[in-house]
């Protein structure tokens, strides 16, 4: 497996190189009919509306890697967002055809006919929604951070932020490129997407050296194994200089085990953590260095949401 993915990352790392960074691959049109993209795209939505406590939207919203698909920037437009950006690393070859019935479907269960330019749907064709494809969200947000400080009132993402190059490079870039005042709220799954889960235990990715994993994964857009304890200590650090307060929800622990309320660390059920604790017990000891010393509840979450506010106060680069 390891000898696969090494090979996997350098045919994307030649594509990077020759400067084809298409693919194909999207849930919109691949794997899901017309009505079931469209409840995908809203359940998206909703999380957001969740996280944030709120259905009201307004200014400038970046939504990272939205996966070819205009639908949850339609969404917040609806909900009152002026402008919405999207950006993804990679350009989705996407069945305009199917697309557009999606995009159809979103506007016969909500308002959205009015952001519609031109006679029919497409995602190129949309009022103040905005394409930046074949852009890195790392290179997008340094540029911002460098000449559009205090630009977004909301950035979002859902199941994207585990797939970054440098997260939490792009995570303090976010804050600087946040109004005072704007939030953002990101969807993070780390487990490892099936590259060693597949056939073995779904923590045997965690006992590859540190040095190699990059190598495996970097250019093909593969986890980056960041894991809960980076993203909080980064978040807490911001929140000492009184640039942001966060909340970060936990969502899903080892073995499958979804909360059906999201809770923080601390208010999960200690019978809940049994069964997660004592798999990363077991196995700890051959983890690659970097994962030993880590608390074993941090490596035992699967899934969380991090909630992020600016401060009003701030005005500063982060």
């Amino acid at each position: 497996m390891v000898v696969t993915l090494l090979l996997y990352n350098f045919w994307w790392k030649l594509r990077h190189i020759a400067g084809r960074s298409t693919t194909e691959v999207n849930a919109l049109v691949s794997e899901f009919d017309t009505n079931e993209a469209c409840d995908y795209i809203e359940g998206n939505f909703a999380g957001y509306e969740l996280a944030a406590g709120t259905t009201q939207f307004s200014g400038r919203m970046l939504e990272i890697g939205p996966g070819g698909s205009a639908g949850g920037a339609l969404l917040a437009r609806e909900a009152g967002c002026e402008a919405v950006d999207l950006v993804d690393r990679f350009v989705v070859v996407a069945d305009e055809r199917r697309m557009s019935a999606v995009y159809q479907e979103l506007a016969r269960r909500h308002k959205i006919d009015q952001f519609r330019v031109g006679a029919s749907w497409s995602k190129f064709n949309l009022s103040e929604i905005t394409w930046f494809e074949g852009n890195s969200a790392e290179s997008f947000l340094s540029r911002c951070a460098r000449e559009s400080v205090n630009y977004y009132s909301w950035i979002v993402s859902t199941a994207v932020i585990q797939d970054l190059y440098n997260p939490l490079s792009a995570l303090r870039d976010m804050v600087t490129c946040l109004k005072p005042g704007g939030k953002m709220v990101h969807y993070i799954d780390t487990r490892d997407q099936g590259f060693f889960s597949q056939y073995n235990h779904e923590l045997t990715w965690l006992t590859i050296p540190s040095f190699l994993w990059p190598a495996l994964t970097r250019a093909s857009g593969a986890p980056n194994r960041v894991l809960l304890h980076r993203y909080e200590a980064v978040l807490a650090e911001l929140e000492k200089k009184g640039l942001i307060t966060y909340k970060i929800f936990v969502t899903g622990l080892l073995g499958n085990t979804h909360l059906e309320k999201r809770q923080t660390l601390n208010d999960i059920r200690e019978n809940l953590w049994a069964s997660p604790l004592a798999e990363v017990e077991a196995r700890k000891a051959g983890f690659a260095k970097e994962f030993r010393q880590v608390p074993s509840k941090y490596l035992a979450v699967t899934s969380f949401v991090l909630v992020v506010e600016k401060t009003s106060s701030s005005t500063s680069s982060s």
